[in-house]
């Protein structure tokens, strides 16, 4: 920087010039440092520093600069033979370039991983778009959903639980498939099934396999709203109890007429959820 006045006001030019000439860049700013006062010793010039006018620093045109070899060749010292000094130019010159080499392929490296991360996102949200897998989200609890146990094993439960958004959950993913809800956890082979063959109160929502032909206790009408029972027409998925608690119940009651938002669904398109890196949300 140069000292002086007023300040600089020149737009950014950032002009590369010849291959030789690359270090030349023009970056000017509008904005100028005010300082303190100079020719003072350290503690002196800390003091002047509270009458800020004194003098300003101010930016100058690189245009106007020299590169260190080019003062190194411009030296009229006797002390360094012309070779010499043509020898440490060229060296000082070639280590500048070096530098600006290795720049541009980091950059270069920074860019390529930028692309191949976008195309992995990319990739992912294509994934999910294909996907047939749906979240089943409570109405109630718009932060929990029908989720089942980490096991794919005939009985395990289906429950209320957190959505897991920092990464995709099989265990609470499902697949409608005609009157089918199948659980993806359970690689398709098994489905929500009813606990009991008996038309009890409270009869429990589980994981079972897969019954070929027809078999009413693993069918299932959703009308946008309810998730209604084929067995029993006039009852449908309901929450055990009226909290929010993770490991709350999902069972078989009878469907109360208007709003009654315990027994109320939302199937959540695993294609509406998109990745931000890793993490997974419902967009709105």
């Amino acid at each position: 920087g140069a000292a002086g006045d007023a300040s600089s006001k020149v737009v950014d030019q950032n002009q590369l010039k010849s291959d030789e000439q690359s270090y030349y860049s023009s970056t000017n700013l509008e904005n100028y440092c005010i300082g303190g006062e100079g020719h003072f010793d350290c503690g002196t010039w800390k003091k002047s520093l509270v009458d800020r006018m004194t003098w300003r620093i101010i930016d100058r045109p690189s245009n106007q600069l020299k590169g260190v070899w080019d003062v190194v060749r411009s030296s009229k010292s006797k002390s360094l033979e012309p070779e010499i000094k043509e020898k440490v130019a060229k060296a000082l010159h070639d280590s500048w370039k070096d530098i600006i080499a290795a720049s541009k392929t980091k950059a270069e490296e920074a860019a390529a991983t930028n692309a191949a991360a976008a195309a992995e996102e990319a990739a992912t949200e294509a994934e999910l778009l294909l996907s047939k897998s749906v979240i089943i989200r409570s109405k109630l609890y718009p932060k929990k959903c029908i989720h089942t146990g980490d096991s794919d094993q005939n009985g395990n439960s289906c429950h209320l639980w957190d959505i897991i958004i920092d990464r995709r959950c099989a265990m609470q993913e499902w697949e409608f498939d005609g009157k089918l809800i199948k659980s993806v956890r359970a690689r398709l082979d098994k489905c929500i099934h009813l606990q009991d063959s008996g038309d009890i109160k409270d009869n429990r929502c589980h994981l079972w396999d897969i019954v070929g032909g027809s078999n009413t206790m693993q069918e299932w009408e959703f009308d946008g709203k309810l998730i209604k029972s084929v067995r029993w027409t006039n009852k449908c998925i309901h929450l055990k109890d009226d909290n929010d608690n993770n490991g709350n119940g999902c069972c078989l009651r009878k469907i109360v007429d208007g709003y009654h938002p315990m027994q109320e669904w939302e199937v959540v398109s695993i294609g509406k959820v998109y990745s931000i890196g890793k993490v997974y949300v419902k967009k709105g």
